[in-house]
């Protein structure tokens, strides 16, 4: 009796692979080739079938009357030989060895020839390698080739290093529409990202003015302006000229302007007025505070660490901070903390302090110690020529910013809401700079008039005013933002260069002299009275443009 059996299909799983084998064997012995691929160094042999069925633009290529279809000859004179042996190699391999070196090239190769396959490794590479150094290439190839599996690789790295590379040389050279697609990736961040993206868009524009100012509008209309402050839009964007001269940006932002309702951020806070001032005795490691209020001094803590020459002491909302070296120390409820990014603050016993930084900023080698501590808001940032350490009191953390001051040694700062402003510096005696608190982006300023450093700056009415100098120690000047100028204070002169300026009911002189508890103090109406009188007489002020 016979048998009947049901047909089993069968595979052979290393079939295809062997052909595809077989077929490259044939190519590189040159069997049965019949397409010669010419580049500008180099001769190629392959088969018209293997290139049909792997790429519809050889497809088209020789199912019509093309030059190629005839002569049996392909040229690609404008890309590298080594790039199309490559394409070559993929088609009959599935294999390709890509690096940093080749892969924009071989991404162009791939798209060109319809190898999608092949552009799509390319993709895989690039978004497992995005760097500083890259992303800016990354953006416009993902923008001209609209590669989409791009765009989350690159938002997260953009969220997370925006800052650093909005500052890059690499990203102010790109065109406008790659810069268009980048601030598109941003958009979800909320109101902190939006202020920023502003920002960025200023300092493209500005980076070439003359070019870049009718693409501004461009830019703008990304923006989201619902979720600005209007107290920002009123006081920063209208009252940008760029804003000004264009209808299509004024326009969008007419109904934000006209409604203070839509306003959700909270009050500006009141700045609060100091109660006491606070020194260091370096001899006997004593920090001492003086009362304003009774005009005396007392003993607050003794220093755990080492007090170096650089030492900065700062007093804020009932803790103190010392910046010394590259190490941070608080002191509060009677107990001294130290602490590293992204840690919370921890009690220490031994409390030597910790190096707030990470290892690939450039204090945790030594080359840059802190300079200056200053407070703004919520977080107190401690400065270098290199960078930017934030300390954030509410949640303790602390934070690196690439961005640094720029200025040679004994710089000295002051501060607004908004900004931080440095001056002067060991080889950089006329320089001045602002630090804005929320997108840590540098900018410069006007020069000053007179050479300073080891100098004390304070912000007073909108205005900072700085003392020191070697050749000018007793000097005051005025900065006014608004109008980026500088003007000496001439009716108000100090005898003697301070060790501190403190401001509260009154502007305070603490030290300068072989007492550091030796304290002098001015009104600030007659402050006031000066500064009105200095800057009439001034006329035009002094202006002395920054350079680079």
């Amino acid at each position: 009796m016979d048998v009947k059996t049901e047909p089993s299909a069968k595979e052979c799983v290393s079939h295809s692979a062997g052909i595809l084998s077989r077929l490259g064997d044939l190519k590189c012995n040159g069997a049965f080739c019949d397409v010669t691929i010419l580049t500008d160094d180099a001769t190629l042999g392959a088969h018209k079938v293997v290139l049909v069925a792997a790429s519809h633009y050889f497809e088209a290529m020789f199912r019509h009357n093309l030059t190629e279809k005839e002569s049996g000859i392909i040229k690609f004179p404008e890309t590298r030989s080594d790039i199309v042996k490559l394409c070559i190699e993929f088609i009959y391999s599935g294999k390709v060895e890509i690096s940093n070196e080749n892969v924009q090239d071989l991404m162009d190769a791939a798209e060109m020839m319809q190898l999608p396959e092949l552009s799509h490794l390319c993709v895989e590479f690039l978004a497992e390698n995005v760097t500083l150094e890259t992303c800016a290439r990354l953006i416009t190839l993902s923008y001209l080739f609209e590669k989409k599996d791009l765009d989350l690789p690159l938002k997260n790295f953009l969220f997370e290093h925006f800052d650093e590379f909005m500052q890059t040389k690499d990203f102010m050279e790109l065109g406008v529409e790659p810069v268009a697609y980048c601030l598109k990736l941003l958009q979800g961040g909320g109101r902190d990202f939006e202020q920023q993206k502003w920002n960025v868009i200023l300092s493209w524009v500005r980076h070439d003015p003359n070019i870049r100012g009718e693409k501004f509008g461009k830019l703008f209309e990304i923006l989201d302006l619902s979720l600005l402050p209007n107290r920002f839009l009123k006081e920063v964007i209208l009252k940008e000229p760029l804003v000004q001269k264009s209808a299509s940006c004024l326009l969008p932002i007419a109904k934000f302007y006209a409604n203070d309702d839509i306003d959700s951020s909270p009050p500006a806070k009141q700045p609060r007025k100091m109660s006491h001032i606070v020194v260091c005795k370096k001899e006997s490691q004593i920090i001492v505070k003086y009362d304003l209020a009774i005009r005396e001094w007392s003993s607050l803590a003794r220093f755990p660490g080492e007090l170096q020459n650089q030492a900065e002491i700062l007093s804020h909302n009932d803790r103190l901070y010392v910046g010394t070296g590259y190490k941070l120390y608080e002191y509060a409820n009677n107990v001294w903390k130290s602490g590293c990014p992204g840690r919370v603050l921890k009690l220490s016993k031994s409390c030597r302090g910790v190096c707030v930084c990470n290892s690939s900023c450039p204090c945790h080698t030594g080359l840059y110690c802190f300079n200056r501590c200053i407070a703004v808001g919520d977080s107190v940032f401690m400065l270098t020529k290199a960078s930017v350490h934030e300390l954030n009191i509410v949640t303790s953390k602390l934070t690196c910013h690439s961005v640094g001051v720029d200025l040679g040694d004994d710089f000295f700062v002051t501060a607004s809401d908004e900004k931080i402003y440095a001056f002067g510096g060991v080889e950089t005696e006329h320089k001045a700079i602002e630090i804005d608190v929320i997108t840590k982006f540098r900018s410069r300023l006007c020069n000053m008039q007179y050479p300073k450093n080891t100098g004390h700056a304070f912000w007073f009415e909108g205005k900072a005013y700085t003392f020191g100098g070697q050749n000018y120690p007793a000097k005051v000047e005025c900065y006014e933002p608004e109008r980026d100028v500088w003007f000496t204070v001439r009716n108000f002169l100090v005898s003697h260069p301070p060790a501190k300026v403190y401001i509260s009911t009154r502007l305070y002189l603490v030290g300068g002299t072989a007492r550091i508890d030796n304290i002098a103090s001015f009104s600030l109406q007659k402050l006031r009275r000066y500064v009105t009188e200095d800057d009439a007489l001034s006329n035009t002020s002094f202006c002395c443009p920054g350079t680079s």
